[in-house]
Formats: C-alpha cells, structure tokens, sequence
C-alpha cells in the first residue's frame, strides 16, 4: 500500500538552499541540458529540503520553482524507457525507477505544506497543495503506463 506521509524532518537535513531565492540561483547553475546529472541533483536537493525543516509558505515557494525544471528532466529521461518493449532493460529499469523516485520526491514536498495547511498554516491554500500532489501522482502512472510496468 503507498505511504502518503512525507518524510520524517531531520536535523541534519542539509539542502544547499533553504529558500526561494537561495533555490532560484541554485537553478541558474543546474545544466539541464545534461539530464541525467541534473535529475540527480535535483531528487538529492528535494530528498533533503524534505527532511528539513522549513516554512510551509517557502517550501511551496520552493516547489513551485522546482516543478518546471523537474519536468523537463523527467519529460527527457522518460524517453529512454517509454514504449520500450517489456521487461525493460537493467538500464531502462533504472532510469525508470529514478523517473519514480523524483515525483515521489516532488509530491513529497507538496504532502509536506499539506499537512502544515491542514494544521492551520497561513500562506498556503490547500486547493493548489492537492492538485500538485495529485497531478504528481499522475505524472507518476503516466511514466508507468509508457513503460509498461505496475504502478509501484
């Protein structure tokens, strides 16, 4: 069964940027052209940002600046393993699990301002916390459906 609790925060959490701005310049050194290094860098910020501890508000901040750039990269990556011929390769297995790994990292986050909004956070709606969780559930089931595979 999926687990809709975002990770535990940690105190040793440490992401290079813990705000919007410190994210936006982050961004701005990211080569998205090269995708594969840049897919990695950004679940291993997300991961961490979603072990720390950070305002509800920033955080959404955060996501919303993230959500593009984790697009492309997943758009691109999912090229390598989308309309392949089942079982995937070792390789194409991989990426696949990676491409998983980094909506589930990026719904993650979203869960995280979710559940402070449904504490009585101010500065986040929770209309626009849901449809970016779900429409990241989505983007999830559409890499599985172009891979042929179980949604897991």
């Amino acid at each position: 069964m999926a687990n809709f609790d975002p990770p535990t925060i940690k105190p040793d959490a440490a992401p290079e940027f813990k705000d919007s701005a410190g994210c936006a310049k982050w961004l701005q050194t990211l080569p998205l052209v090269n995708v594969g290094p840049s897919h990695d860098r950004i679940l291993g910020q997300l991961e961490e940002l979603n072990a720390c501890n950070i305002a509800p508000a920033e955080r959404l901040k955060i996501m919303e600046l993230l959500r593009e750039p984790v697009t492309f990269v997943q758009k691109e990556l999912s090229k390598k393993f989308s309309n392949r011929p089942a079982p995937l390769a070792k390789l194409e297995r991989e990426i696949f699990h990676k491409v998983n790994a980094l909506w589930d990292a990026l719904s993650n986050g979203y869960q995280h301002c979710l559940n402070a909004a449904a504490g009585g956070a101010s500065g986040v709606g929770a209309g626009l916390l849901c449809q970016r969780a779900l429409w990241c559930t989505g983007q999830k089931l559409v890499a599985c459906y172009g891979a042929y595979q179980d949604v897991g």
